[in-house]
């Protein structure tokens, strides 16, 4: 029998650190049985905030992918305000940036609230 993967990515920037820290154990607790692969677009993440969440996710025994985003990479003039960052861009860029291998995943937002269930079912 295949083990089942769930690809899951989520784009953020160093303020929203700690509402990924939230989403992902929520995620984490919720998802048992399950081998979660968190792909993780940033562009200004320190090592620091980086060594927080994979500890996180490596402490659920799950995988965890920084994928850097070169922020000149994306069309110049793209709106942005103090709710809409550039980075909710990178999600359209998630062709260009997975690995080859991917055939699916689900993209989740920092402040989204995971509640008991399986993703995978709807996924």
């Amino acid at each position: 029998m295949t083990e089942k993967r769930m690809n899951i990515a989520t784009s953020l920037n160093g303020k929203y650190v700690k509402y990924t820290y939230v989403m992902l154990t929520l995620l984490l607790m919720n998802q048992a049985g399950v081998n979660i692969h968190v792909y993780l677009l940033h562009n200004d993440l320190t090592q620091w905030e980086q060594e927080q969440l994979r500890i996180l996710v490596e402490g659920y025994n799950q995988n965890i992918h920084f994928l850097w985003v070169d922020k000149e990479s994306l069309p110049t003039g793209l709106p942005t305000t103090k709710a809409w960052s550039l980075e909710c861009y990178y999600r359209l860029m998630l062709l260009d940036i997975l690995p080859v291998d991917i055939d699916r995943i689900l993209y989740l937002d920092v402040d989204m609230i995971i509640n008991k269930g399986t993703l995978l079912d709807r996924f």
